[in-house]
């Protein structure tokens, strides 16, 4: 008798916690909407920039699914040695900067939403820092591609205003140096 008490309390909970989850998609998802936002978010490593700041563009599709891509600033700095002859080397220090431009794949629910896609790294400019025998007059970078994938939480707003905060992880070519950080989406529907 407890056992079948257990399993209906069980069921019923089960039941209510699924009616919630729908109720919250419905309030979540952009069903074909079109949103746009500025984001910017944090990085922990200390060789990277500290903050990546840019602009989004997204689409829902259907209700637990849409597209966002976007154009994001960031920095990085960078130290390399030189080697002109085994015994003679300069170490130089920049500061360079990209624009990184992902495009998502977007799955809405009502606990969190989950992107991720490729990203692609493109070099904009730099500038030497620090002090050095040599001076760098150019630098040339081929642009990166890499992947992205990041988790949010939306908090629907007044006026057609969204709060997404949001944790990414940014890797370029596949290497062993990630972006990892945490962010905040300010957004509008259309």
């Amino acid at each position: 008798m407890i056992n079948f008490v257990k399993t209906k309390l069980l069921l019923f909970l089960l039941l209510m916690n699924s009616t919630y989850c729908i109720a919250q998609f419905k309030t979540n998802a952009p069903l074909n909407k079109n949103i746009i936002g500025i984001n910017t978010s944090y990085h922990f490593l200390p060789d990277r920039g500290p903050f990546m700041i840019g602009a989004s563009y997204e689409r829902g599709f259907t209700r637990h699914s849409g597209i966002e891509a976007g154009a994001y600033h960031h920095s990085a700095n960078t130290y390399t040695q030189f080697y002109v002859t085994s015994q003679l080397q300069y170490n130089i220090a920049a500061r360079l900067r990209y624009i990184n431009i992902p495009v998502f794949y977007k799955y809405y629910s009502g606990i969190v939403n989950v992107a991720a896609g490729p990203a692609i790294n493109i070099l904009t400019g730099w500038k030497q820092t620090g002090s050095s025998e040599a001076k760098v007059t150019k630098v040339k970078e081929s642009p990166r591609l890499g992947y992205q994938i990041k988790v949010g939480k939306t908090f629907e707003l007044s006026n057609g205003f969204i709060l997404e905060p949001e944790a990414r992880y940014l890797n370029l070519s596949f290497s062993s140096d990630p972006f990892i950080g945490v962010g905040i989406g300010i957004k509008r529907r259309l």
